[in-house]
């Protein structure tokens, strides 16, 4: 019986996220709902403009490649703002800040 070679494949945000959590700077952003400018996570702890100006990279879903900048962050309502996209976010769109 001839062998069988098994090949693994790595995203590039696969390696991204190994290497963010080995150091503890890992943040990953898992919508609730959205629209075509903001993103509502309930997860997000930190308190209002903590995320302004840090980089939304969406690795995952409906916006998969966009990265934008967050220009606001509201702790009451959960809220990221960004630049507008073509679409709403939506629960499909895994992103890394």
């Amino acid at each position: 019986m001839p062998e069988t070679q098994t090949l693994y494949s790595v995203e590039r945000w696969q390696l991204r996220h190994s290497i963010a959590s080995a150091t503890g700077d890992l943040l990953l952003v898992t919508p609730d709902s959205g629209s075509t400018t903001t993103i509502v996570d309930a997860n997000l702890p930190e308190a209002d403009d903590f995320y302004n100006y840090w980089s939304l990279i969406t690795y995952a879903g409906t916006h998969i490649d966009i990265i934008r900048a967050i220009t606001d962050w509201v702790n009451s309502t959960h809220t990221l703002t960004v630049a507008a996209v073509t679409g709403a976010y939506d629960t499909t769109d895994l992103s890394e800040l």
